[in-house]
């Protein structure tokens, strides 16, 4: 059975995938790291400009950093949750 590389895992907790169930269908590795990719360079993204727009009003560096770092945790976990909270519609099947 095909296992999934660190990154490949990382990016997949990063999607909130249950970790059992993917064990169960390595087919949808790719698609889970995907969009678990999308979250964590979506949070790097915000860390950076968060950092920015602070030292860039204010000026202080250590500040900077910290503010960039909150802001992406929060855009992570913002991200993540509206991943999750996503459900597909059941198809009504013929009986």
């Amino acid at each position: 059975m095909k296992k999934p590389n660190l990154l490949q895992t990382f990016f997949i907790a990063c999607s909130g995938a249950d970790r059992d169930i993917m064990q169960e269908c390595p087919s949808e590795y790719n698609k889970y790291s995907g969009i678990g990719a999308t979250i964590f360079l979506t949070a790097a993204l915000a860390v950076f400009t968060g950092g920015y727009a602070l030292n860039f009003v204010f000026d202080n560096v250590p500040l900077s950093i910290l503010f960039g770092i909150l802001w992406g945790i929060i855009i992570f976990n913002l991200d993540r949750y509206i991943v999750l909270s996503l459900r597909k519609e059941k198809i009504p099947t013929k009986t």
